[in-house]
């Protein structure tokens, strides 16, 4: 016998009540409010239509067009956070990879000038410490 599927929706008191579940959680203002404007994009994205995990893969992917990956992860842990709530977690969807650079790019690269100026401010102000720190690290 197939399984009946079961409609979730977000409704304002489940808003509410995750809400105060952040509050006894010791969550600070600011991601608590960066939770709920996450939920009112996702409610606001569905419209009438209920949390599946296709729907929200595919406002994940909405989401990846237009934003930044951190973006996109940061707005993602608050629907997260919101599905482990309700006890949605076969809805939950994964962030995304984010590569850190090792270097920075050459725009933000010392020139050799630049490097020996600060080797002899260094030095002129008697800074041994900075001088060796300094050659160490460029």
């Amino acid at each position: 016998m197939p399984q009946k599927e079961i409609k979730r929706t977000i409704t304002p008191e489940m808003i509410r009540h995750f809400t105060i579940h952040l509050h006894e959680q010791e969550k600070s203002a600011s991601t608590i409010a960066l939770y709920q404007r996450s939920l009112a994009a996702l409610c606001k994205f569905l419209g009438d239509e209920p949390i599946t995990k296709s729907t929200l893969i595919e406002w994940k992917e909405s989401l990846i067009r237009r934003y930044a990956a951190t973006s996109v992860n940061t707005t993602l842990a608050g629907i997260n956070a919101f599905l482990n709530f309700a006890g949605w977690l076969d809805c939950k969807v994964k962030p995304l990879k984010i590569q850190r650079s090792l270097f920075c790019c050459e725009e933000k690269e010392l020139t050799r000038e630049e490097y020996l100026r600060l080797v002899r401010t260094a030095e002129r102000e008697g800074n041994e410490r900075l001088c060796l720190v300094i050659q160490t690290i460029c």
